[in-house]
């Protein structure tokens, strides 16, 4: 039985309020509060229901040079370079790229920084809105079943 389901299980036999919450879900909501953040932004539309949104790469923060060629490939849209700089160390700070995609084709690029101490949250640092001729390169690198739609 997966440890998950016999939880849930639990939570509803003793009439507990709220099951447990996926990996899945966890991560929806982690970047939707994120998203949030962008509300003091000159955007286009006065909320992102119905926009979609995806972690795209991240890299580890304690090489800067490494950072540095990381986060050029972003804004240049060089996606398959920044792709190869992903890591991750659990010991250090990370910094994510997230895309927003707008139903009406735009997309933006936010920038976060996860800390390594687990009771900070992940917080917007930047963003950046992506080019138009860059941004179906960048779709199609990112897995369909990465994409969450924004309620």
């Amino acid at each position: 039985m997966n440890i998950l389901h016999g939880i849930n299980e639990l939570i509803e036999r003793f009439n507990l309020t709220s099951k447990l919450v996926t990996p899945t879900e966890r991560q929806e909501k982690k970047i939707e509060k994120i998203a949030q953040q962008l509300t003091s932004y000159p955007i286009r539309h006065q909320t992102f229901t119905g926009h979609k949104i995806a972690q795209f790469t991240m890299t580890a923060t304690n090489d800067s040079a490494r950072l540095e060629s990381f986060t050029s490939a972003l804004k240049q849209g060089d996606w398959l370079t920044a792709k190869s700089y992903e890591n991750y160390d659990a010991t250090q700070n990370i910094l994510c790229a997230i895309v927003i995609q707008c139903p009406t084709g735009g997309a933006l690029l936010l920038f976060t920084i996860d800390p390594f101490e687990l009771y900070l949250d992940e917080y917007l640092i930047s963003y950046e809105i992506v080019l138009l001729e860059k941004i179906e390169s960048l779709l199609k690198i990112i897995a369909p079943d990465k994409w969450s739609i924004m309620e």
